[in-house]
């Protein structure tokens, strides 16, 4: 993160006109998830080293440092800025002159984002200046509210540790609440694929799945889990066995995971977005011998011993 030192440490450059502000780069350590009173500290501390180097300019930094550099992000070494002014910013009294603040209309931003704050009297104020590219002014506006319930949770319990503090609003909260409200009874005794068949036999005709322009009726989607459940079985597949899936979200997505369940199998959902590394991993950890997958999807299996089905 970034924010400004006035660059004012010595009394011969107090009184002087000018702009000597530099920008400080600040790295906190968040790690162990520590309560907000040791959070401070490691703020403060880090704070200070960063003040003991304020007379070098961000600038000269940035040269020695070199960072590579992102044409999607606005500076180096930080996109986010906070600035926080405590010293009582007083009206501009000239003799024989009326003075008064103009404000600058910016059509350009220097940072992804920038918290500019003043303490008061009346508490803390300011605004926030965003790349219209990254957020829209509802996000900023929500992100101001959370800020704002962050810091009461900060002052009602400053002991917290910091990834227990609130942030949404009560009203978010209650939201949330009811859009999860979903719970409902479902008989304990029957599995998943019990219950389908169920439903199919309930209403073969009704529309079970839709994917764009192609829909499935219960007693279609049913005859398609059952040919594949088969096959599977064929191969071994049993309670406690393990078969993979790695196929884009569609039908084949449901037709897959309803026929290992009817085989008696579980189903291991590997995302083909995933990285490779990643999809080894999951192949390795869940000791499975047969895929499900898409032709385009098989080359990234090619270095593992499964027996791998074609949807």
């Amino acid at each position: 993160m970034g924010t400004d030192i006035a660059n004012r440490d010595r009394t011969e450059t107090e009184g002087l006109i000018g702009l000597l502000v530099n920008t400080l780069v600040l790295r906190t350590d968040l790690a162990g998830n520590p309560s907000f009173i040791e959070l401070l500290d490691r703020v403060k501390q880090v704070t200070l080293e960063a003040f003991t180097h304020q007379d070098l300019s961000f600038e000269k930094l940035v040269e020695i440092l070199n960072p590579e550099r992102n044409l999607s992000q606005m500076m180096p070494l930080f996109q986010v800025k906070f600035d926080l002014q405590l010293a009582e910013v007083k009206p501009l009294e000239l003799p024989d002159l009326e003075v008064a603040r103009l404000p600058l209309e910016e059509s350009t931003v220097k940072y992804e984002l920038r918290f500019n704050l003043q303490n008061s009297e009346s508490g803390i104020n300011g605004y926030v200046e965003y790349s219209t590219d990254l957020f829209d002014e509802p996000t900023i506006a929500r992100m101001v509210e959370h800020f704002t319930v962050l810091l009461e949770g900060i002052i009602s319990n400053p002991q917290a540790k910091i990834a227990y503090l609130p942030l949404i609003t009560a009203k978010e909260q209650e939201q949330i609440e009811r859009v999860n409200n979903t719970f409902k009874a479902y008989p304990q005794h029957n599995s998943i694929a019990e219950l389908f068949t169920a439903q199919v036999t309930k209403t073969p005709d009704a529309i079970a799945v839709i994917d764009r322009n192609k829909k499935l009726t219960y007693q279609e989607l049913d005859r398609k889990c059952d040919r594949l459940a088969a096959y599977l079985q064929s191969l071994g597949v049993k309670p406690e066995v393990r078969v993979g899936i790695c196929v884009d979200r569609s039908l084949d997505t449901i037709v897959g995971m309803l026929a290992i369940l009817k085989a008696g199998g579980a189903y291991v959902p590997l995302d083909p977005k995933y990285p490779q590394a990643r999809l080894d991993y999951i192949v390795e950890d869940s000791q499975i011998d047969i895929l499900l997958t898409q032709t385009r999807y098989k080359s990234s299996f090619d270095d593992q011993d499964l027996t791998i089905i074609d949807v």
